[in-house]
């Protein structure tokens, strides 16, 4: 493995190089790629180290953000650009990451499943760099996909690729991410009544579709992790019966189904992409998948537009 830079920001050499060891031990047992990775930052502070992160200047549309809810600041790996080449940085919670010193127990296991799923990201940016480098970089022009699509087609299949090749380490990840899931699904369904509130309000339909991005991103990012998790493990949703009571109770379960079927035939070609057509499949499935917040994405003009499926009032 090339030499990584991994830093402790409160310096415990120690700490560095266990996290060195570890990404050794997972590029030679399990053959993950980190060529593309610059570094490992462990922060006591980590949305301050974060914030200061420098990327290059790369533009592709994808913020700097945490994992919401009860996975926030357990790891992130923004993309970089050093001498016009992609690359990413790991970065990791120092409070998190001490539970590797135990070798044991609860804590080291869901530490252990931090730095794997963060190596994941890193190995996945290796196999798509190899044919997609330059849209990875920056957004394709595409007046019919704004950025947002992008961002969230790159939050469903990081999540989804990341959690598929970590399940392997802590395989009872799954109850975390099944009540993940259903706290997504559950904050999820007051949302219309919301969207066509504000709508109704304003007079027109302009509120729809930031609210609609807003209300579906934790649920696709939620069924991102689970989905992965489970074929990772060669399971299926349909053998969570509560995951199945919930999705029933929201009307999602064909939302879901759909999702998990778009990814997985993206899996099926990865990571022999040819290029970005590769996500074409999931753009398509994430405009249907606005109709579950009860607005309708369409083109007009060769402009993006958004109009309410359950109201008169006229689209933007």
């Amino acid at each position: 493995m090339n030499h990584i830079d991994v830093k402790v920001l409160n310096g415990q050499p120690a700490m560095e190089s266990l996290i060195r060891a570890r990404l050794s031990l997972l590029v030679e047992s399990r053959g993950f790629d980190l060529t593309r990775l610059e570094g490992v930052t462990v922060a006591g502070n980590f949305v301050e180290a974060l914030a200061h992160f420098d990327d290059g200047g790369i533009e592709n549309g994808r913020s700097l953000t945490i994992t919401r809810g009860a996975t926030e600041g357990v790891g992130v790996t923004p993309l970089c650009l050093r001498n016009g080449t992609l690359r990413c940085h790991i970065f990791l919670p120092a409070q998190l990451m001490a539970s590797l010193y135990s070798g044991d127990g609860l804590a080291f296991k869901i530490s252990s499943y931090v730095l794997t799923h963060e190596a994941a990201h890193a190995h996945d940016v290796a196999q798509r760099a190899q044919r997609l480098e330059p849209d990875m970089i920056k957004v394709p022009l595409d007046p019919t996909r704004p950025p947002v699509f992008w961002q969230l087609g790159d939050v469903c299949w990081n999540e989804y690729a990341a959690s598929r090749f970590a399940a392997f380490e802590y395989p009872e990840m799954l109850k975390t991410f099944e009540e993940m899931f259903v706290r997504a699904i559950l904050d999820f369904e007051p949302i219309v009544d919301q969207i066509t509130y504000a709508c109704r309000k304003a007079g027109t339909s302009k509120p729809a579709f930031p609210m609609a991005v807003e209300a579906i991103y934790p649920v696709l990012k939620q069924s991102a992790y689970l989905l992965g998790h489970l074929d990772g493990l060669s399971r299926s949703v349909e053998d969570l019966g509560g995951v199945q009571a919930v999705l029933k109770q929201s009307g999602l379960t064909n939302l879901i189904v759909d999702f998990s079927n778009c990814l997985r035939e993206m899996w099926t070609g990865y990571p022999a992409w040819k290029d970005i057509s590769a996500y074409n499949r999931l753009h398509s499935f994430l405009r249907s998948a606005f109709a579950a917040c009860a607005i309708e994405v369409y083109e007009e003009q060769g402009q993006l537009k958004s109009r309410l499926i359950l109201s008169m009032v006229n689209p933007a």
